[in-house]
């Protein structure tokens, strides 16, 4: 095994918390800074599964699973963005809940998700040799774009009030 094989924490393509942490200038392998992680990664867990919960009330299975997948790409010592095709369903499922109940707030999410996604802004900035760690706050905050994205996602998933009976149900009245 070679520790240093999937590549520098810090490296622009890698989308999670911990690399966020890292490319803030924090060791990820010093045990305060991963304290820090850790909490994060609960906290995560915690609203990943409040909002699972609240997924499976409405029977929204695939919504579930998207809210797994965000969970567990924002807590993974390493997600290069490549991994990040998992956020794909979930802004699927937003756009497609967004027309099916008529709600421009869904449909506005997903098409934010969507454009963050595509403008993949953590190739906007200089990278390689660790130049991430010269990122301005406004540049980490900007190349950090799939972090911000997933948790506010996961956030706004935990915060929102339950589904109606009549969505959770499935039945139109």
């Amino acid at each position: 095994m070679a520790a240093g094989r999937p590549g520098s924490p810090v490296n622009a393509a890698n989308q999670s918390i911990q690399a966020v942490l890292a490319r803030a200038g924090l060791d990820p392998h010093a045990p305060a800074e991963t304290a820090v992680w850790l909490a994060l990664s609960a906290v995560v867990a915690v609203l990943a599964w409040r909002g699972m919960r609240r997924a499976v009330a409405r029977s929204s299975g695939a919504w579930a699973l998207s809210l797994n997948a965000l969970a567990a790409l924002l807590v993974s010592p390493i997600s290069w963005s490549h991994h990040w095709v998992w956020a794909e369903p979930a802004l699927l499922v937003l756009a497609i809940d967004g027309l099916r109940d008529r709600r421009r707030g869904l449909l506005a999410g997903a098409a934010a998700g969507v454009a963050v996604l595509a403008a993949a802004p953590q190739w906007w900035f200089p990278t390689g040799a660790d130049r991430e760690l010269r990122w301005t706050a406004w540049q980490q905050a900007i190349g950090g774009g799939y972090v911000v994205l997933a948790s506010v996602i996961l956030l706004l998933s935990a915060r929102l009030p339950r589904a109606s009976p009549r969505l959770r149900t499935g039945r139109r009245g």
